[in-house]
């Protein structure tokens, strides 16, 4: 148990941080950990995704205020399950997670709340679980994560809504085998669920606000992206000159399945009919070979 006093001089305010983290030996191959604790943070990163800059977005830093940019507060409490006997590893981990102090311009906010500046909270649990097996000269390990994460800003929504960062499910397996001293074989796969986005009104998709036309926007992140799904492989070889000299290389690719991956949708007025809004997407990257070498001596 422990806890730090902090304060902080352009705010004059005194938060204390108190953790706690107990871990119990069940059995010789049964063990509990039990984590909880308070943290905060002074700073606020904000995200313009706007594409003023070949399509860039701009993330800064801004010091908390008190006022317009509060402290953000959190606390988290954890309670995990390890299982380690004959080359397995097995981890269960349940956690629960509420942050006050969120703004809306640094949740990476699409629709019409991007730069309103409204302060909110937020809400995660969910469980992770990790099995991992090693078989000679091969390492095989699977892992799979359920969360859910809400946000709550009463300016926006009287009730809360699902997070820009909300990924129910997520799965990854890998592994990776020494085929010879200095000869190694990795590939892993990665699932997940996609984020949610806000569609505008149907029928309705823009509306007139003063001199400007903007996107009219439905119930904020009712709709979710396709999944998401990668498959990666790579070997590496290690080539020895003398006790101290090595010379590493490294081949891989990425997206062997070339799927298209949708990593954020948004809208805009259409410059060809101020009536319709067009849909943006940015994806990542498709099938993707790469190199690289390392010289150590």
């Amino acid at each position: 148990a422990g806890a730090r006093l902090n304060y902080f001089e352009r705010l004059g305010t005194f938060l204390v941080e108190p953790r706690l983290n107990i871990n119990h030996k069940l059995s010789n191959t049964f063990s509990l950990n039990l984590q909880g604790e308070f943290k905060n943070q002074t700073i606020t990163q904000f995200v313009d995704l706007n594409d003023d800059f070949l399509g860039v977005e701009n993330r800064r830093w801004i010091v908390s205020d008190g006022t317009t940019i509060p402290i953000i507060k959190s606390k988290q409490v954890s309670l995990g399950f390890q299982y380690k006997n004959s080359g397995w590893f097995i981890e269960l981990n349940p956690y629960y997670k509420e942050v006050e102090g969120i703004i809306t311009e640094s949740q990476g906010f699409t629709s019409q709340n991007q730069f309103d500046g409204f302060i909110g909270s937020s809400t995660a649990k969910g469980m992770e679980f990790l099995v991992n097996k090693r078989i000679n000269n091969s390492n095989v390990w699977a892992s799979y994560t359920y969360g859910r994460q809400n946000y709550l800003f009463k300016a926006i929504s009287s009730e809360d809504f699902s997070s820009n960062f909300d990924i129910t499910h997520t799965l990854n397996v890998a592994t990776s085998i020494t085929v010879l001293e200095n000869w190694k074989l990795a590939s892993g796969i990665q699932f997940r669920t996609g984020r949610p986005y806000t569609k505008p009104v149907e029928g309705q998709e823009t509306y007139q606000d003063g001199n400007f036309t903007r996107v009219n926007y439905g119930d904020l992140n009712v709709e979710r992206l396709p999944s998401y799904m990668r498959l990666d492989a790579s070997t590496s070889y290690d080539f020895k000159f003398g006790d101290t000299r090595e010379l590493s290389i490294s081949l891989g690719v990425l997206n062997i399945l070339n799927k298209k991956n949708i990593l954020l949708r948004y809208y805009e007025v259409s410059p060809e009919n101020i009536n319709e809004a067009i849909q943006i997407e940015k994806t990542s990257l498709a099938l993707t070979p790469n190199i690289s070498c390392t010289y150590k001596f």
